[in-house]
C-alpha cells in the first residue's frame, strides 16, 4: 500500500511538472509575439506621439505672435479713433499679454489697479504742489515715492510708479492735471483690456483647432504640454515692465 501511494504521488508530481512546463512555453510564445508586434508598430506610434506636441507648440507660438501684434494694432487704432494718444495704449496691450491666459488676466488686474493708484497719487501731489510752486521733478519724486510704499507690499501694482512720470511729463500748462491723468489712464487701461480680449479670443481659436475644451477661468495646461510646478509658474510669470 505504501509503495502504491508513493507511486501515485510521483505520477501526480510528474504531471504537474509537465503542465507547468507547457504553461511556461505558452506564455513565452505569447510574450515573444507581443514583443514582435510592439516593435513593428512602435516607430509609427513614437512618430505620432512626437508630432502632436510639436504641432501644438507651433500653433501656440504662431498664435502668440499674432495676438501680440494684433493687440497693439487694435489698441492704437481704437484709442486714436477716440481722440487719445495711441502710444500708451499699444504699449499697454503688449505688456499685459503673457504666455497663459490666467497670467494675462492677473497682469490686467494689476495694471488697472496700479494705473488708478498712480492717477490718484499724481493728481493729489500736483494739487498740493500747485499751491506751493514745487517743480515737476520734485512732484515726480514725491509721487513715485508714495506709490513705491504701496508697491513694496503689493508688487502687482508697480505700474503705479511709472504712471506718475507718464502723467507729469506729458502734461501741458493749459490743460488741467486731472484731465491729463484721465486721458493717460484711459489709454493704458483700454490697451490692457484689448490685450486681454485678444488673448482670450486667441485661446478660443487655438483650443478649437486642437479639439480641446478651453478653460477660460483658471490656469489651463495644454494636453500636449506637461504640467509645471506652481513654483515654476510663479517664477515664469512676467508682469509688464
Amino acid at each position: 500500500m505504501l509503495k502504491m501511494a508513493v507511486t501515485n504521488v510521483e505520477r501526480t508530481t510528474t504531471a504537474c511538472q509537465i503542465r507547468c512546463a507547457r504553461s511556461e512555453i505558452f506564455h513565452e510564445d505569447r510574450f515573444t509575439a507581443t514583443t514582435a508586434s510592439s516593435s513593428t508598430s512602435s516607430p509609427t506610434a513614437a512618430l505620432t506621439n512626437r508630432a502632436a506636441p510639436v504641432a501644438s507648440k507651433a500653433v501656440r507660438a504662431i498664435a502668440f505672435i499674432l495676438r501680440c501684434s494684433g493687440a497693439a494694432t487694435i489698441a492704437y487704432e481704437l484709442v486714436f479713433f477716440l481722440g487719445l494718444q495711441g502710444l500708451w495704449a499699444a504699449m499697454s496691450a503688449m505688456i499685459v499679454s503673457q504666455e497663459r491666459l490666467h497670467e494675462t488676466r492677473s497682469s490686467l488686474t494689476g495694471r488697472i489697479l496700479g494705473t488708478l493708484l498712480g492717477i490718484g497719487v499724481t493728481v493729489a501731489v500736483n494739487e498740493i504742489a500747485s499751491r506751493t510752486a514745487i517743480s515737476t521733478a520734485v512732484q515726480m519724486a514725491i509721487a513715485v515715492a508714495l506709490c513705491a510704499l504701496v508697491v513694496r507690499e503689493l508688487p502687482t501694482l508697480r505700474v503705479a510708479m511709472w504712471t506718475c512720470p507718464i502723467i507729469l511729463l506729458t502734461a501741458q500748462p493749459s490743460v488741467p492735471m486731472l484731465l491729463v491723468a484721465l486721458h493717460r489712464g484711459s489709454e493704458v487701461i483700454l490697451g490692457a483690456i484689448i490685450g486681454w480680449t485678444v488673448h482670450w479670443l486667441a485661446e478660443v481659436v487655438v483650443d478649437a483647432l486642437a479639439g480641446s475644451e478651453p478653460d477660460l477661468h483658471c490656469g489651463r495646461v495644454s494636453r500636449h504640454e506637461p504640467a509645471q510646478p506652481v513654483d515654476r509658474q510663479r517664477t515664469e510669470h512676467i508682469e509688464g515692465d
